[in-house]
């Protein structure tokens, strides 16, 4: 059995992934940290020493862009012990097959409703920013928010700064669709206004981690949020 588990949270795929582990029960658990066509032939093929039933994890072998080999490989599922894959990311499913055929794919992603609010902070209306708000807090830790959040206004002022470059990680990897939303929400803002944002943002993590802060997270973005 093959499971494939994906998505941009990474926070549930994780959690989803221990829970997997634990139901393997008296299964022994090998977790591959180095993968190639003889590490993964060896652990998916060898019997086991300590249990009858053997359970392979891997991480990121697609997006890692492992050995083809490899891929090729699994893809035959010639061999008898569990495999649960994880990715960091979505993966284009329409390229899974093979895991449907001997397995099950489950992602695992984040709301559309996160995405709406961060590519509308400062430039629509308070009302609506709120209403979003507290709709994506209903369906997801405000941790997670924050951190989508302050994502955005970084990226927003990396591109603001012409920041599209191979040689900042971040912004190398972007889509020129995606880049194309960036400049014009970026653009709506103003980066002298962005740039007060990003310090207030990071700002409101100091005084959660401090000890200064009077309110819950949620409570004070909810705050920051009623003010831009």
């Amino acid at each position: 059995m093959i499971r494939f588990i994906h998505g941009d949270n990474q926070l549930e795929s994780r959690n989803r992934l221990s829970e997997l582990i634990q139901e393997a029960g008296n299964k022994e658990v090998v977790k591959l940290r180095e993968v190639n066509l003889t590490t993964i032939k060896q652990a998916l093929e060898s019997s086991s020493l300590f249990a009858e039933e053997r359970v392979v994890v891997v991480e990121n072998i697609i997006s890692g862009r492992v050995d083809k080999n490899v891929l090729d490989y699994l893809k035959k599922g010639l061999f008898e012990s569990d495999l649960f894959i994880w990715e960091g990311k979505k993966m284009d499913a329409r390229k899974l097959g093979w895991v449907k055929k001997k397995g099950r794919l489950e992602e695992y992603s984040y709301p559309k409703v996160l995405f709406k609010l961060v590519e509308v902070v400062g430039a629509v209306s308070k009302g609506e920013v709120l209403e979003l708000f507290n709709e994506t807090t209903s369906r997801m830790p405000v941790e997670l928010v924050y951190f989508m959040l302050v994502r955005q206004l970084r990226l927003l002022l990396l591109i603001s700064h012409n920041g599209v470059d191979a040689a900042i990680k971040e912004t190398a990897s972007l889509q020129s669709w995606m880049i194309g939303k960036f400049k014009a929400q970026a653009s709506s803002i103003g980066q002298e206004r962005l740039k007060k944002l990003y310090k207030q943002i990071l700002y409101i993590d100091y005084q959660q981690k401090s000890g200064q802060a009077n309110l819950s997270l949620k409570q004070t973005l909810d705050i920051w949020l009623s003010q831009l």
